[in-house]
């Protein structure tokens, strides 16, 4: 026991130190740059809608109303649409809701709530941001980046268009797959097998999509079969489990579409008797590219392991009728690999063409779906330029190399992501 209570101790001690450092302004970023992130960000927690995570928070209370085997078709009677994840991520709500049912404010589902609640509803996503954001942090440290552009880091993985936008406009709750993945990278840079798996298996477990990040890492690493067998099925154990839990319940069944990138596999190449898919013949290929890359030193397996990640995910999601939020899971990959290459601030340029095209294909898709083919194009090629430039042989001899005029490309940067979120929501007050 007072082992554990020195450990925790320790434990704090270094995540104050952590905390002091991060925030900490250097030149030419200013405190003003910082107070300036702190008021948009307090703002956008404040005021931008975020339907989704209420109808995700409410429905969780039938868990803590005993209602476990049932779960889903008690939200639906309840009158909840949006039973769409994973249990992972209804208990986590339960828990964090924990306080409301013992104080009485909220007791069961409900469509609306009081305004206050609502700021609870939202809380949760944000600190799991938060989080994110100091485990880039350590990444970067990890990686050999130094504390100056750790923090650098850090800031631009906070303030990427693409994730601010989808975090405080879109009601964002791939953020905690998106905690689980970056753990289980950490660990995994660290060479700890086990802590790299089990940390993978609860963000498959949140979201079942992770599974396909997931193998190309562990192929680049894991070259033995009795080794890849046993990773496989601890990371796979959990959502099994949910799976069996919940499969017999018809309103799971209807409502949770899983590995829901919604493929129709349209695009391939029919021999006459089927369609090779091109989305599932790449993903192979990388696969297979992954299991015979060898690395022999640490710097290696991060530049590869970045590389992979990146491309698999783009090609998965880009090559099929993806969901947006899912692009939340390749941001800290993609700022982490950008700030190893040997021009970060063409990829900080580039992460605001991301953003753009990102909110366009949004709006396109919404109010003119026949006109989406040339956006998500231009979409796609975008995100496969930047994904395929970060391959090992772009990046930087050191990693620790800091280009000099970063400053107002990252102050550029965000204002794009805080127009992103400010832009729609103006015109949904102006025209509703």
């Amino acid at each position: 026991m007072k082992s554990l209570k020195i450990k925790m101790k320790n434990f704090m001690n270094m995540l104050k130190a952590d905390v002091r450092e991060l925030v900490k302004p250097d030149k030419p970023l200013t405190g003003w740059d910082y107070l300036l992130v702190l008021f948009v960000v307090v703002g956008a927690y404040i005021v931008f809608d975020a339907s989704t995570i209420m109808q995700t928070a409410s429905v969780s209370f039938g868990y803590l109303n005993r209602q476990f085997l049932n779960f889903y078709d008690y939200g639906k009677e309840c009158g909840m649409t949006e039973l769409i994840y994973m249990p992972a991520v209804y208990v986590t709500y339960a828990i964090w809701n924990l306080p409301l049912k013992l104080s009485f404010l909220v007791r069961y589902p409900m469509p609306e709530v009081p305004y206050y609640v609502q700021l609870w509803y939202r809380l949760l996503p944000v600190l799991f941001y938060l989080a994110c954001t100091y485990l880039v942090y350590k990444l970067a440290l990890e990686i050999g980046m130094g504390h100056k552009k750790s923090k650098l880091c850090a800031l631009a993985a906070f303030t990427m268009p693409v994730g601010f936008f989808l975090q405080f406009s879109y009601g964002q709750i791939m953020v905690m797959p998106l905690f689980f993945m970056l753990l289980g990278l950490w660990y995994y840079l660290k060479d700890r097998r086990w802590g790299f798996v089990i940390c993978y298996a609860v963000a498959i477990a949140y979201q079942e999509y992770v599974l396909v990040l997931f193998l190309p890492l562990l192929l680049l690493r894991e070259k033995r079969l009795r080794e890849l067998c046993e990773n496989l099925l601890v990371a796979i154990l959990p959502f099994a489990l949910e799976y069996l839990l919940y499969s017999r319940s018809n309103a799971f069944r209807q409502h949770v579409e899983l590995f829901d990138i919604n493929a129709d596999f349209a695009a391939g190449m029919d021999n006459g008797i089927f369609v090779i898919q091109y989305v599932v013949l790449l993903w192979i290929l990388l696969l297979g590219w992954s299991y015979f890359t060898n690395v022999r030193e640490k710097k290696e397996l991060v530049s590869y392991a970045l590389f992979f990640v990146g491309l698999t995910g783009v090609v998965t999601l880009c090559l099929t009728d993806w969901r947006v939020e899912y692009f939340m899971l390749l941001v800290p990959v993609s700022v982490l690999s950008a700030f190893l290459h040997k021009d970060m601030r063409i990829f900080l340029i580039l992460d605001m063409g991301w953003g753009v095209l990102l909110a366009l294909y949004m709006v396109v898709h919404g109010f003119m779906p026949d006109s989406l083919d040339m956006v998500a194009s231009l979409y796609t090629v975008l995100m496969v330029a930047i994904a395929v430039f970060k391959h090992p042989a772009f990046l930087a001899e050191r990693p620790d190399e800091l280009f000099c005029s970063y400053a107002g490309w990252m102050r550029a940067r965000f204002l794009c992501g805080a127009a992103l979120c400010l832009v729609p929501s103006l015109a949904v007050m102006l025209l509703g």
